[in-house]
C-alpha cells in the first residue's frame, strides 16, 4: 500500500497531478478541487495518499488520492464511512477546505453541504447524522491549524480530546486551543500545551 508519495510535479490536470519520484517512476494522483490551486508544474511536493483499488469486470484498477496534510487524509477517511460515498466521488466533492466541510457537518448546515458536487439534500442529511459527533476536531483551526508543523497538529488534536474528557464543551476546548496557538509558541508535547492553558491563565 502506498501511504505517501514525494517528487516533482510534471503535470497538472483538472482532476489531479502527475508526480515523478526520485527513482523516475511517474504516478497520477487525484486531488480535490479545493487543493488544485496549490499545485504547479515543477513544484516539489509530498502528499499523504489514500491507495484505492476498484474492482471492475475482468480487472482491478488502482487509484491514488493525495492530500497535503495528514489531517485532510484523516477527514477524508472519515467522510467515506458514510454509506454510498466512495473514494472517487468523495474527492470530487471536496470543493472547499476540509475545516469548512467539517464546520458545516457540526452545525447541520445543509445549504453548505449541498453546494458540494454530488451532494444532494438527502445525502447531506445522511452525512450530518453519521458524522456530526465526529467532525469537531477537523473544524477547529481553519488555515492556521493545518499550517502548523505536523507534530503540533497531532499534539493539538490530542489536547482537544483531553479537554473533552475533562468535561469542557467542544466550543470551549476549541477556544482554549486557539488562544494557545495565538501565543506564537512552539509546543513539543501535550503536557506543554496543557501547562500553557492552566499556568498561563488561559483556562477559567
Amino acid at each position: 500500500m502506498i501511504t505517501r508519495i514525494a517528487g516533482k510535479i510534471i503535470g497538472v490536470y483538472d482532476d489531479g497531478v502527475e508526480i515523478q519520484t526520485p527513482c523516475g517512476l511517474v504516478y497520477f494522483v487525484a486531488v480535490s478541487p479545493a487543493s488544485q490551486a496549490s499545485f504547479s508544474e515543477g513544484d516539489d511536493v509530498e502528499l499523504f495518499t489514500y491507495h484505492y483499488i476498484q474492482n471492475e469486470p475482468s480487472k482491478a484498477v488502482e487509484f491514488l488520492i493525495g492530500f497535503l496534510t495528514k489531517v485532510e487524509l484523516e477527514f477524508f477517511e472519515l467522510f467515506i464511512t458514510v454509506g454510498g460515498i466512495g473514494p472517487k466521488a468523495a474527492v470530487k466533492s471536496f470543493s472547499m477546505p476540509v475545516w469548512e466541510i467539517a464546520r458545516a457537518i457540526c452545525e447541520g448546515d445543509i445549504k453548505t453541504l449541498t453546494s458540494m458536487p454530488g451532494i444532494g439534500p438527502q445525502k447531506a442529511r445522511q452525512i450530518i447524522a453519521r458524522l456530526q459527533d465526529k467532525a469537531a476536531k477537523f473544524a477547529l483551526f481553519k488555515g492556521e491549524y493545518t499550517e502548523r508543523p505536523k507534530q503540533e497538529q497531532d499534539i493539538f488534536e490530542e489536547v482537544f480530546e483531553v479537554l473533552l474528557q475533562l468535561q469542557y464543551k467542544k466550543s470551549e476546548a476549541k477556544e482554549l486551543i486557539k488562544k494557545v496557538i495565538s501565543s506564537g509558541r512552539q509546543f513539543n508535547s501535550v503536557e506543554e500545551v496543557l501547562e500553557e492553558i492552566y499556568k498561563g491563565g488561559i483556562a477559567r
